[in-house]
């Protein structure tokens, strides 16, 4: 059953992992509160009214201070932060 509902529903769950991505470096970044909290306000307080451009998903990553979920470096923030080897 599952199988069938990943393999239909595939855009969903790519979704939900690239989000998790960015909850995970928010959530793994414990060492700088404030900072953590600043990106997650530029990440959910981000708009592109002013400027009339839009932005990219990586772009507002950026802006916020986090790395792009294919950025090489994401994963190795994430896997030293959580401790897996």
């Amino acid at each position: 059953y599952w199988r069938l509902v990943t393999i239909r529903s595939a855009g969903y769950y790519i979704s939900y992992s690239v989000s998790m991505c960015a909850s995970l470096q928010l959530m793994s970044d414990g060492t700088n509160y404030d900072q953590m909290v600043e990106s997650y306000l530029k990440l959910v307080n981000y708009t592109d009214v002013e400027s009339q451009r839009e932005f990219t998903y990586k772009q507002v990553l950026e802006y916020a201070g986090l790395h792009s979920y294919d950025d090489e470096e994401m994963f190795k923030y994430i896997n030293k932060v959580l401790a897996i080897d």
